[in-house]
């Protein structure tokens, strides 16, 4: 029997809701409710606030988070190392820096061990080049898997074709000159077919796009978005543990390989 499926404009997005965890750093009250709020309000982030270094680590260990933001002043760590959270977890998870104090010397630092971005406070933290930043950090780790697979340059190139936004198996690997036995071999690495890989990197894209959009007001979007988003929807439901392994937190010290 078909399934029909007319509930709300959210539904074909609602299994990610709250689904990326992200952990916000900073020794102001202030600033981790701003940024708490800020991205709670886009329903597609769940924030844990803390306010040092060492409950920034002790919550890292416990692992199933998919991105950092830390201040970069005031929360020194153990025996006073501001870096911690960067060296410890910077190869491993997006962190992206925060400071009232950066400098050209101190964002090069932050960078060179590790840090995904830095930006200068005050941080509007609604601003697209914001939103921008977190949702390039989090693709990247999702999808590129810097650290999880072996650092070939063909699995590389393969994932970096996944900017140009290609609609198939066959654009994807039309994009490297390649043919679709050639992307499956470069793609050896990992244990999701190309075109599993491709549906879950557009159901994302797609999320982020939409999720600080005034819904529900899908019925503004054109006709072919809004059947994509069904379709996208639908793959969902029915590759479920290929987007359940992709999506969920990432285990202690980092992304967990996928399982196979």
């Amino acid at each position: 029997m078909s399934r029909t499926r007319e509930a709300s404009p959210r539904e074909p997005f609602a299994y990610l809701k709250r689904r990326f965890h992200v952990l916000a750093v900073d020794d102001e009250p202030i600033a981790l409710t701003v940024i708490k709020e800020s991205l709670e309000d886009s329903w597609l982030f769940h924030v844990t606030c803390v306010a040092s270094a060492e409950e920034a680590l002790e919550e890292l260990r416990k692992g199933g988070y998919h991105a950092v933001l830390s201040d970069l002043v005031g929360i020194d760590g153990p025996d006073g190392d501001m870096w911690c959270i960067i060296r410890e977890y910077g190869k491993c998870l997006p962190v992206i820096g925060i400071s009232g104090m950066a400098n050209r010397d101190t964002t090069s630092e932050a960078m060179s061990r590790g840090a995904f971005w830095v930006f200068d406070k005050p941080v509007v933290f609604t601003c697209e080049r914001f939103k921008n930043k977190l949702r390039e950090a989090i693709l990247d780790f999702l999808f590129v898997r810097k650290h999880v697979h072996p650092p070939s340059a063909a699995y590389m190139q393969a994932y970096g074709a996944l900017e140009e936004g290609p609609e198939s198996v066959e654009e994807w690997a039309g994009f490297l000159g390649v043919g679709r036995r050639e992307l499956r071999r470069m793609l050896d690495a990992c244990s999701f077919e190309p075109r599993h890989l491709l549906a879950a990197h557009g159901i994302v894209s797609r999320v982020f796009e939409c999720a600080d959009k005034d819904w529900p007001q899908c019925e503004e979007c054109p006709d072919e978005l809004r059947q994509d988003c069904q379709y996208k929807g639908e793959f969902y439901y029915s590759h479920r543990t290929v987007m359940d392994d992709l999506l969920s937190g990432w285990g202690k010290g980092g992304p967990r390989p996928p399982a196979g």
